[in-house]
């Protein structure tokens, strides 16, 4: 089975957002935003160390998604890391 990234890239943010602060009742708009290109690399790198194949538009459509906030970023991937892992592969 292989598990397709689609998203909409305001509506994942706030479903994020609002489920964070929900919980945790924190302002992250005060976390700095990290560059795409630092991002795409990182991942990249992450997901191929545990065998996950991911592809650049994938990549990009989770840059794209998280407007490159960390922990938006992060969470998003850890996501995909938990749902594709058995996979071993994100398109």
């Amino acid at each position: 089975m292989i598990y397709t990234l689609q998203l909409t890239n305001k509506g994942l943010l706030k479903f994020m957002q609002a489920q964070y602060r929900q919980v945790f009742q924190v302002d992250l708009n005060k976390l700095q935003k990290i560059s795409g290109n630092e991002l795409a690399k990182f991942s990249k790198q992450k997901f191929s160390a545990g065998g996950i194949n991911i592809g650049k538009n994938e990549t990009e459509n989770i840059i794209a998604a998280t407007e490159c906030h960390p922990y938006y970023f992060q969470m998003l991937c850890n996501i995909l890391w938990e749902t594709c892992q058995e996979h071993g592969r994100i398109t």
